[in-house]
C-alpha cells in the first residue's frame, strides 16, 4: 500500500476511532436515537460491532464489498448490474432510483476504495468488480473519436440507459454530449491505476487519451474563461 493510501485509511480510522465523547450514553445523532455510543476508558469512541476487539471498520469494509461483489441485482430494464446505470439503489427493491447517473465520478470513488481495500484485504474479487465498471465505461461511455474532446468520459448518464452521454444538468432531454473536465481527470487517473493493477496497457491507453485531451485544450484563464 502506498503512502497516500495509508494517509487516507488512517484519516477515515481517525474519524471513527477516534473521536472523543463526554458519556457512554450519548447518542451519535438524531437519526439513531436507540443505539448509545459506545466508549473506552478515555473517552474514544468504540465500534458498535465486537468492541473488545475494535473491529467495526474491517466488518464495515467487507459488508460493503461483499455487496458489491454478491449482491448488485441485474436491472430489470437493462439487464446488466445496477451500478453500471443506477447512481442509488431503492433499499427494498435494490434496482436505481435518481434521473440522472455520474459514471466517472461513481467509478473512480469505487477505485479509490480499491485501493485502500486490496492491500489491505487481498481480495482478489473486489478487482474484478472495479474492473466491470471502467470496462462498462470504456465500452459504453466514451465521446466519438472524431470529436473535438475525443475518446473521454461523458460526465453523465440518464438512470436505465445503457449508453451514456444524456441527462446533463439543465440541457434537453434529447441532448447528447458535454464534458466535464474534473471528470475526465478523475476517471483518466483511474485508468492509470487500473493498468498499474492489473498491467492490462488497454487502461494506460485510456488513461494518456484523458490527459492528452486536457493538456490540448489548456488556455489562459480569465474572468470569463476557464483554464
Amino acid at each position: 500500500m502506498n503512502s497516500s493510501c495509508h494517509k487516507a485509511l488512517f484519516a477515515l480510522l481517525n474519524v471513527f476511532l477516534l473521536c472523543s465523547l463526554a458519556s457512554a450514553q450519548t447518542y451519535l445523532n438524531a437519526q439513531m436515537p436507540w443505539h448509545p455510543v459506545v466508549v473506552d476508558s478515555q473517552g474514544k469512541v468504540l465500534s458498535w460491532y465486537h468492541p473488545e476487539k475494535n473491529l467495526g471498520y474491517d466488518q464495515f469494509v467487507r459488508l460493503d464489498w461483499d455487496f458489491l461483489e454478491h449482491k448488485v441485482p441485474i436491472d430489470t430494464v437493462t439487464g446488466v448490474k445496477v451500478y453500471l446505470t443506477a447512481p442509488i439503489f431503492d433499499g427494498k427493491t435494490l434496482q436505481g432510483i435518481s434521473w440522472q447517473v455520474n459514471p466517472p465520478s461513481t467509478f473512480s470513488h469505487q477505485m479509490d476504495a480499491l485501493l485502500g481495500w486490496f492491500p489491505y484485504s487481498g481480495d482478489g474479487e473486489a478487482i474484478g468488480v472495479i474492473r466491470e465498471m471502467v470496462d462498462y465505461e470504456m465500452a459504453h461511455g466514451l465521446t466519438p473519436a472524431d470529436w473535438d474532446w475525443a475518446s473521454v468520459p461523458f460526465p453523465t448518464s440518464c438512470v436505465g440507459d445503457k449508453q451514456y452521454g444524456h441527462c446533463l444538468q439543465d440541457k434537453p432531454g434529447d441532448f447528447y454530449g458535454g464534458i466535464e473536465f474534473d471528470k475526465i481527470g478523475e476517471l483518466g487517473l483511474s485508468h492509470v491505476q487500473m493498468y498499474e493493477v492489473t498491467s492490462d496497457s488497454k487502461y494506460l491507453d485510456a488513461g494518456v487519451k484523458c490527459a492528452d485531451a486536457l493538456a490540448k485544450h489548456v488556455r489562459p484563464s480569465d474572468a470569463t474563461h476557464t483554464t
